[in-house]
């Protein structure tokens, strides 16, 4: 599984898109074709099977067990074997930006895979560090156009492949280990820790077991970093038994690994360890309560676990009550009287492991942010760093530079944006500094839902120190809590803020975070904004690209902002052109432009006038023409004393409307519209006599013409 920085078919068919990949052949190829049918993962994973497919070859079709799942952000993925083989029956499914194992938008089926779930995919074969892969056609770890079908649930798993310490030796020069890669293997017998990663030279969260009575070079290295979390145990420590997936990396020396998929995958004698902590619900009566999720690295007793005496609060607040949820994860009820955004903690002692019996006798914390709060409370300006010289605007949660905070953040907001891996939540009591972006989720954000995110802050960005851009990364916990009104866009120019604060990257030195003294760039910074009226500054660029615009209205003197294609809009900008941009205030500090506005869609940019019709004094009345009348193509002229609701309509005979060239709210101005005679469906028009229809709010005007062939 490939680490890095970083409409359904059915009811239970997942698929992003069908986009044509960069596959050489297709497996298998049909009718007439020297290949089966149905192709096994074996013909994938034995590079001297017939009918193997080559790395970008297309593969349709292949069917397993799921046996693990990979949902570390921001590159996802799972496992899946076949029964009854002993060799080269599993492998990974890369699905790079979507977390196939998490719950998914509300309304969208085939989400939520697990292990024993039966799974179809189609896709195209990859090779990463030595480790075969099916991803989706247009092998891009940003995007996810896999195409998964599931087929049923709660199937049994697969047997495990035993072996000894020589067998699963972890040197690329045992090259049997290759039969095994992708699959379920465990091995039985008394083993100790010889090295780990805590010493250094070696991957994180990994160690070196060998055999306690054989030999010492039959070395096997388990890595507790990719499928979970887990943190190695001390040299020297004995092991029982260890089970988990065979993967192939380079990373840290090539090598072949086994990859636990939870701490349950590993028999050890020794206390659980207390592996997160963090907020899930806050304002719980009574008293404001909280609830607070602690999770295990693996099993632990029930007794034990709901033991409320076993936690205690950095606050020195109460645990009221301990539930177990399921056997490595734990809900506390606290009562602490801290306010949202103040640091809190918690720590466990005695909470004993079901496999070992043995209890934490040295207290384990976790420390976090207290509530669930506002994006506000991330985006406010940290004090230590408005005091220095010079003062930089940056979160408090944030680590020192582009690094991530050592606290998980526990944040509610209405999603509003997506651009690739980089999604946007607004609170929703609206504002300032309410807005803020959240890279690789484990699951996607759909806009117009609310959600509660949990995950640690970062200032993203090597350009100016203000010009990096606050995100929400190592998402660890994402609840979709349904659909919501998202808040109003902030108005920027005609009468709203100031549009050169756009462009202002000055620090705001008010000695209180919460009290702005100037509006700058960063108080809009991953919210919505609205630009009623402005210039393109710089047209003529192909459809769908970046632009500049210009503003404040009719002056048009401030021209340091991009508007920047994000998303997939295709609007051609247009020097001439008047547009009112509606878009998410995002940072750009990897170019001289260091904030920018990000249209969501075609519908986030409306052409509103010309500067010709700007830039002069509003039309006093209504007025409506058409020229030249006959004509081939017409153009149909109109003006707005105020702002109004407009729709511009060509009508046959019969009364029947053809082709809209203008709808929407529009401001005062001069506009003006082709028609070239193509009607509403791309079709050219008869010749003959049409009318031309001007709505303004409830007034109509209508024009009698004549199309020519």
């Amino acid at each position: 599984m490939r680490k890095y920085a970083a409409a359904a078919l059915g009811a239970a068919m997942l698929f992003c898109c069908t986009a044509v990949g960069h596959a050489t052949d297709v497996y298998p190829p049909g009718p007439g074709g020297t290949c089966p049918d149905t192709l096994k993962i074996f013909n994938l994973q034995n590079p001297i099977a017939t009918c193997h497919p080559a790395t970008l070859d297309t593969v349709l079709g292949i069917a397993g067990i799921v046996t693990g799942m990979d949902q570390k952000a921001s590159a996802y993925g799972f496992y899946i074997q076949n029964r009854g083989s002993s060799s080269y029956a599993g492998i990974d499914i890369f699905t790079g930006a979507t977390n196939h194992g998490s719950s998914g938008p509300i309304g969208v089926p085939g989400f939520n895979l697990t292990l024993g779930d039966s799974v179809v995919v189609y896709g195209t074969m990859q090779n990463f560090q030595g480790e075969v892969e099916i991803e989706g056609p247009d092998v891009s770890q940003s995007s996810d156009d896999i195409l998964i079908r599931k087929i049923s649930s709660a199937n049994s798993l697969p047997a495990f492949i035993t072996g000894t310490t020589n067998t699963f030796r972890y040197l690329d020069t045992n090259t049997p280990m290759a039969q095994y890669a992708g699959m379920l293997v465990k091995i039985s017998s008394p083993m100790r820790v010889a090295r780990a990663s805590q010493t250094g030279g070696m991957p994180f969260n990994s160690f070196i077991l060998v055999n306690q009575t054989g030999s010492a070079t039959d070395s096997v290295l388990i890595e507790g970093n990719t499928l979970t979390t887990f943190t190695p145990p001390a040299v020297g420590t004995t092991v029982s038994s260890v089970q988990g997936i065979v993967n192939h990396r380079t990373t840290g020396g090539s090598s072949w690994r086994i990859q636990l998929r939870d701490g349950n995958d590993i028999n050890v004698a020794t206390p659980p360890n207390l592996a997160d902590g963090y907020v899930i619900q806050d304002n719980i009566a009574p008293n404001n309560r909280e609830m607070v999720r602690v999770l295990f690295d693996r099993n632990v007793t029930q007794a034990s676990a709901e033991n409320a005496g076993n936690y205690s609060l950095s606050s020195l607040g109460t645990v009221v009550s301990a539930t177990q949820i399921s056997g490595t994860d734990v809900r506390l009820l606290i009562e602490n009287g801290l306010g949202d955004g103040d640091p809190e903690g918690v720590t466990v002692v005695g909470v004993v492991s079901s496999a070992s019996g043995l209890a934490m006798t040295s207290p384990q914390s976790r420390s976090f942010v207290n509530g669930v709060i506002e994006p506000s409370v991330v985006q406010a300006p940290d004090p230590a760093y408005l005091a220095a010289s010079p003062c930089v605007d940056r979160s408090r949660f944030a680590g020192t530079g582009s690094a991530p905070g050592s606290l998980n953040v526990s944040i509610e907001g209405v999603g509003v944006g997506e651009f690739g891996s980089l999604y946007y939540l607004d609170g929703v009591s609206g504002g300032l500094r309410n807005g803020v972006s959240v890279f690789g989720p484990t699951q996607p954000i759909t806009m117009g839902h609310k959600y509660l995110v949990v995950g640690r802050v970062q200032e993203f960005g090597s350009g100016p120190a203000n010009g990096a851009e606050t995100e929400v990364v190592s998402t660890v916990y994402i609840v979709d809590e349904g659909v919501a009104t998202a808040p109003t866009p902030i108005l920027v120019g005609n009468g709203g803020i100031a549009f050169h604060a756009l462009s202002d990257t000055t620090c705001d030195t008010s000695p209180s975070p919460q009290v702005f003294a100037i509006t700058t760039a960063e108080d809009l910074e991953g919210c919505v904004a609205r630009l009623p009226q402005v210039m393109i500054a710089e047209g003529g660029r192909t459809a769908g690209q970046s632009f500049f615009i210009a503003g404040p209205y009719k002056t048009f003197t401030d021209t340091a902002l991009v508007v920047n294609n994000s998303s997939s809009y295709t609007f051609d900008p247009d020097s001439a052109d008047i547009v009112q941009v509606t878009g998410v205030v995002g940072s750009n500090s990897l170019s001289s432009q260091r904030f920018r506005i990000q249209p969501r869609s075609d519908a986030d940019i409306i052409k509103v006038g010309h500067t010709t019709s700007v830039l002069d004094d509003a039309p006093k009345a209504i007025s409506f023409a058409v020229s030249p009348n006959p004509a081939r193509t017409a153009r149909v002229t109109f003006a707005l004393p105020q702002a109004a609701d407009v729709e511009v309509g060509i009508y046959d005979v019969f009364g029947r409307r053809i082709a809209v060239l203008a709808k929407g709210r529009m401001e005062p101005g001069t506009y003006s519209r082709d028609w070239t005679g193509l009607d509403s469906r791309g079709r050219l028009a008869n010749s003959g006599m049409y009318f031309y229809k001007l709505r303004v709010n409830n007034e109509v005007r209508t024009i009698r013409g004549i199309r020519l062939d």
